[in-house]
């Protein structure tokens, strides 16, 4: 098992702490999401953006720029391997091999497909967007809320029974000295 697939040794508060560091950026990356659109869509063909936003939006991209690829890092290589070793119960065992595979994936669509994005943000704001720019950006902001949910629906879930479950989970090494994998059952 290499590194990334290995789970953290996480106390119960380190656990709860990349728990809400990762809820955080959910609430962020979504709030980043309704601005970017609203004020894209305020923009004039003519003007571009509203006086004052483009500053605002300059620094929405930033954030997304550094903050969303490492807001996928946390969740692919650390809570996934995290969860992977907590979850014990076959049903729920395929159920979050199938959701951790399918936002890995989404992840790497998503990174793929926020150049475009952003460069169409860009030129909409500039006021030099097109009719496809304008779907470029609906689209790539849509796909990021299907996927936010998504990660709602499973790994948030997941990663909440598990800081809610017994502390003694987290407990890493047991009497002998060896490790001790966390159990949490659906």
């Amino acid at each position: 098992m290499d590194a990334l697939q290995r789970p953290l040794d996480l106390d119960v508060d380190g656990a709860r702490a990349l728990l809400a560091r990762i809820t955080h950026c959910h609430r962020y990356l979504a709030l980043f999401l309704d601005r970017t659109e609203r004020l894209l869509d305020e923009a004039d063909a003519a003007g571009g953006t509203p006086r004052g936003a483009d500053a605002d939006l300059a620094s929405l991209w930033r954030y997304f720029d550094v903050q969303a690829h490492r807001h996928h890092h946390e969740e692919d290589a650390l809570l996934a391997p995290l969860l992977r070793a907590a979850v014990t119960e076959a049903g729920g065992r395929s159920e979050l091999d199938a959701a951790l595979t399918q936002i890995a994936h989404e992840h790497q669509l998503l990174d793929f497909s926020w150049p475009a994005a952003r460069h169409a943000m860009q030129a909409l704001s500039r006021g030099a967007g097109s009719a496809e720019d304008r779907a470029r950006v609906h689209a790539f902001c849509g796909d990021y809320r299907a996927h936010l949910a998504l990660e709602d629906r499973t790994l948030v879930r997941w990663a909440q029974q598990l800081v809610n479950a017994d502390p003694a989970v987290f407990s890493t090494a047991d009497r002998r000295g060896g490790h001790r994998t966390p159990v949490l059952h659906a």
